[in-house]
């Protein structure tokens, strides 16, 4: 998954001045270059994410400190996950996947055991 954004920078740059006056009388030698010096903007789109998304990735290559920090990024838990199982299935649809326990239900995990649930996050990518 790339993610880029739209980000801007500054630039300087120096320009020769054909602006100025031409005039008939004689002048002192200047020792400053006729050249100014113009700030400009320029926006352009930046490669944020150059890393491969680690549920495509082959599970040989991921070590337990990867499955763990992603987890922590995904759930914003501050505790490890349980178990977890990185698997890929094939059939008439065929996906990759991980699969996480987290060590303890929230601790409203029942209070809201008929309200709407949030707790699935499904990540696809096309």
């Amino acid at each position: 998954m790339s993610v880029f954004t739209y980000m801007h920078t500054t630039q300087d740059n120096a320009e020769d001045d054909d602006d100025l006056e031409v005039s008939e009388e004689p002048e002192e030698k200047e020792d400053k270059p006729k050249t100014k010096t113009v700030t400009e903007t320029v926006w352009e789109w930046m490669h944020i994410n150059t890393n491969k998304p680690i549920w495509t990735r082959k599970p040989s290559e991921i070590d337990e400190k990867e499955y763990s920090d992603f987890y922590k990024a995904l759930t914003k838990d501050t505790e490890d996950p349980m178990e977890y199982s990185h698997f890929s299935a094939e059939g008439e649809i065929s996906f990759k996947s991980i699969l996480y326990v987290p060590k303890k239900a929230p601790h409203n995990y029942y209070d809201d055991y008929y309200k709407k649930s949030t707790s699935l996050k499904l990540y696809v990518r096309k």
